[in-house]
């Protein structure tokens, strides 16, 4: 799905998914296509390591808080990981 191939389905699939069997795929698109499926692939997949290592390093210090935080006590409540990464200001009543 991309605005470069469109919403289509690219090869079709033979037969059920069994433990350790690979799934066949039919080619019904061209090499040419095949190359674009390869590129879009590419790219998008670029985008996204892009996009997660903006939110990685800007969120950093977060990141950094919580590891130490786990670092200490190996299990946190859902409450405790909100308030260290500001989701909420105050900590959970006890």
């Amino acid at each position: 799905m991309s605005k470069k191939l469109g919403l289509l389905t690219y090869g079709k699939r033979d037969g059920q998914v069994f433990l350790g069997r690979d799934i066949m795929t039919e080619k019904n698109y061209s090499e040419n296509t095949a190359v674009m499926i390869d590129e879009e692939v590419r790219r998008i997949v670029s985008e996204c390591h892009v996009r997660a290592k903006s939110i990685v390093e800007k969120n950093r210090e977060k990141l950094e808080k919580l590891a130490d935080r786990v670092l200490e006590k190996e299990v946190l409540e859902a409450e405790e990981i909100k308030m260290l990464v500001g989701i909420q200001s105050q900590p959970p009543a006890v």
